[in-house]
Formats: C-alpha cells, sequence, structure tokens
C-alpha cells in the first residue's frame, strides 16, 4: 500500500496477506447470471478499488503488467487488493525489461504486450488487462482462449474482444457498458 525505495530500489509495501489468498482471490469472482443493482454495484467497486491502486503505482512509475482475477485479493474486511507485482515495471527504468520477451499472463494482456513490445506497455496497458479481468469475472471465461499459450498470445495481438452481450446475452446492459 506504500511506495518506498532503499539502496536506489523501490518496494512496494502492503499488509501481510496469508497464502489463503486463492480462498479470498475465488471470492472477487462474480455471478455473470446476476442482474441488476447488485451485481453493478459490486463490479464498480472492485473496479474503483482496483483503479485507485493502479493510480497510486502509476504515478510512481510502476506499471503491473500482470492484471488477472488471481491478483486481486478480497481481505478478511472485503477490500479488494491488487497483488502480485513480480513482473512490474518502473516505467524510468524500461531497460531492465528485455526487448522482445512477454511478461503477464496472456489472456489478460494488451495487444502491445502480447507483441512483446515492451517499451510501448505503460499505463494503458494495465488499464486494458483490468478490462479483460472484468470481463472474466462478469462472463465467467478469458477474453481470449486457445490450447497454446501461443494462439493465445496470437489472439491477444490481433484479435477483438468478443462484445460481453454476445457471449452473455442474459448480462445487463449497463455492465456490459462498464467492461
Amino acid at each position: 500500500r506504500d511506495l518506498v525505495g532503499a539502496q536506489d530500489r523501490p518496494h512496494v509495501v502492503v499488509e501481510d496477506l496469508r497464502r489463503r489468498a486463492r480462498q479470498r482471490r475465488q471470492a472477487c469472482v462474480l455471478q455473470p447470471t446476476q442482474v441488476g443493482v447488485q451485481i453493478l454495484a459490486e463490479a464498480a467497486r472492485i473496479l474503483i478499488q482496483v483503479g485507485k491502486a493502479l493510480r497510486r503505482a502509476h504515478a510512481a512509475g510502476i506499471v503491473h503488467r500482470d492484471i488477472k482475477p488471481d491478483n486481486l485479493f478480497r481481505t478478511t474486511d472485503g477490500r479488494i487488493m491488487l497483488v502480485d507485482f513480480g513482473v512490474a515495471r518502473i516505467e524510468e527504468r524500461s531497460a531492465l525489461t528485455m526487448i522482445g520477451h512477454t511478461l503477464g499472463s496472456p489472456s489478460y494482456m494488451a495487444p502491445e504486450q502480447a507483441l512483446g513490445k515492451s517499451l510501448e506497455v505503460g499505463p494503458r496497458s494495465d488499464l486494458f488487462s483490468v478490462g479483460a479481468t472484468m470481463y472474466r469475472l462478469l462472463i465467467g471465461r478469458p477474453v481470449h482462449e486457445g490450447t497454446t499459450v501461443n494462439e493465445v498470445l496470437v489472439q491477444a495481438a490481433s484479435a477483438q474482444a468478443p462484445r460481453c452481450l454476445d457471449v452473455a446475452p442474459q448480462m445487463d446492459p449497463r455492465i456490459a457498458k462498464i467492461v
């Protein structure tokens, strides 16, 4: 929750999140068949909290690069935390990432990330991944699917995301607009 530096290296300091993480992370999954105000409010609550975390990270020059449902953690008091900055990049130190190498989870990658254009990966890429994450949480499947990682990377790099209402026609149109 705080960004600090030590020995010219930034550190992200968060509260102690014990490894019952899978259980708490799964609690972030929304029920795509639910309609109405409740799911709209919960989707908005998750988006707002992730957005605030990203605003702080981006203001400090940090690009997460691996936003996905498994990296959203619901605390015991119901807050949503963005975790696992393991492949994050500090923008001013972009040379730390080798050009042409792809880091992150293919199903949630922005096209420039899937193409390995690491110098183009930035805050907008994280926002794309937030949208792909919300798609998964609301629809129940990733934006892009394939039988191999390479198939998913090709789709992420070149294919439009299927419209929410085409995949889940029962979805409230207001929710589809958010994604």
